[in-house]
Parts: C-alpha cells; sequence; structure tokens
C-alpha cells in the first residue's frame, strides 16, 4: 500500500462527496416532487377560488393559500412538508423508522364554525400546548378509536363522531397525524401524508374534507 495513501481521509472524503452528490439529486426530486403536488392541489381547489398565493420556503417546503375562498371555507393555507430526500442518512432513517413521507397541513377557516370541539391524533406530542393544557386542566374526554388506532379528545364525549370523521378522510391518506376542530379559527386543522397523486383524484380527497365540515357544522346554514 502507498506510504502516503490514508483510507481513513479517504473514506471520509468518499462520504463528504457522496453525502453533496445526494443532497443536489435529493433537492431536484424534491422540486420536481413538489411542483407535481402544487399542480395537484391547484386542480383541487379552483373551486374554491382562484387566486391563490403561493410561496416556496426553502427547497423542501410550500405552502398554498385562498384568502378569499368560497364555501364552505372563508380562507384556507396547505402547507406541505416535504420527506427530507436532500438529507442522505436522515432521509432514511426518517422514512424508514419515522414513517415519513410528504405531509400536508390544511388550516381553515371556516363560514359556519364547527359545533364540536375536538382533537383527533395519533401522538399527544402532535397536538400544540395549548390544547394540551386545556385537556388537562378541563379535563376532557380521551378514549382509544379502535378502528383507526388513533385517540380522540374533546371537553364532553362525543360519540361515534370521531370514528366517522375519520373514515371519511383515511381511504385518501396512508395516515392521519391530527385532525382538530374547533370554535375558533382556525376552525379545522387536518394533518396527513399528503395523498397519493397517482392514486387519488383530488376532487375525492377535498370532497372528504368537506363531508368532515359537514358534519361538524353549527346548525346555523347562514354565513357568520
Amino acid at each position: 500500500m502507498d506510504a502516503g495513501f490514508d483510507p481513513g481521509l479517504a473514506l471520509l472524503a468518499f462520504l463528504v462527496g457522496g453525502t453533496g452528490f445526494w443532497y443536489v439529486l435529493g433537492t431536484r426530486a424534491n422540486r420536481r416532487v413538489g411542483w407535481s403536488l402544487l399542480k395537484w392541489l391547484r386542480d383541487g381547489t379552483w373551486a374554491y377560488g382562484e387566486r391563490a398565493q403561493t410561496n416556496w420556503f426553502g427547497a423542501s417546503n410550500f405552502w398554498f393559500r385562498i384568502d378569499q375562498a368560497r364555501r364552505p371555507f372563508r380562507r384556507f393555507q396547505i402547507t406541505v412538508l416535504l420527506e427530507p430526500r436532500d438529507m442522505a442518512f436522515w432521509g432514511l432513517f426518517a422514512r424508514l423508522v419515522l414513517n415519513r413521507r410528504d405531509l400536508l397541513v390544511l388550516r381553515g377557516d371556516l363560514r359556519n364554525p364547527p359545533r364540536y370541539e375536538l382533537e383527533i391524533f395519533d401522538r399527544l406530542v402532535n397536538v400544540p400546548a395549548e390544547v394540551r393544557r386545556r385537556m388537562r386542566d378541563e379535563g376532557w374526554v380521551v378514549r382509544r378509536l379502535p378502528e383507526s388506532g388513533l385517540m380522540a379528545a374533546s371537553p364532553e364525549d362525543p360519540g361515534l363522531l370521531p370514528g366517522h370523521l375519520v373514515e371519511a378522510v383515511l381511504p385518501f391518506t396512508r395516515r392521519v397525524w391530527r385532525l382538530a376542530l374547533h370554535p375558533t379559527a382556525p376552525h379545522i386543522v387536518l394533518v396527513c401524508h399528503f395523498p397519493d397523486p397517482a392514486r387519488v383524484a383530488p376532487a375525492d380527497f377535498f370532497g372528504a374534507v368537506e363531508r368532515i365540515i359537514e358534519r361538524a357544522a353549527a346548525v346555523s346554514t347562514g354565513d357568520r
């Protein structure tokens, strides 16, 4: 072996070069995926308003917003958090161990606020700290939904409603992280794996969201 050859240094150079190459390819892949998902969102939300705003933050995340939306929304924003495809080791760990996929986060202000206050979640850590404090201090009813394995929490026992709401959206996404309904804005929050554009039509997914809103709507049908 050449006396000037350092295996450790060679390995380090290989890892640095490989990580950099992965970053470039992953960034390009995320941009390509992101534009595809943005088109899917536009196809699914044009009925709520044509004047949508979009903004990218970083190479792997963007938000899509309609400020003057048609019914059932008054305003809504969808944030898309893409998989960390540009981070070699973390990306593999996140996918294989944490079941991380592209995430869709919908926050909507509704014309008719929900009549129920409800949190559905897979882990308590996915619920904001202020809501967790209220759950503890106000003695919310917490129970597991046997069909989905998710947890549901509400000031009063919501009966079968949580299961029905989850059943409306689960056929269109691999996983629901959080589904929240509150009488104050944002009235609805949905955090889930982004639907597979090759398998799920945007109209079907947003139709499921509308069914959730209808089930949780206030008795009054007038605008507020």
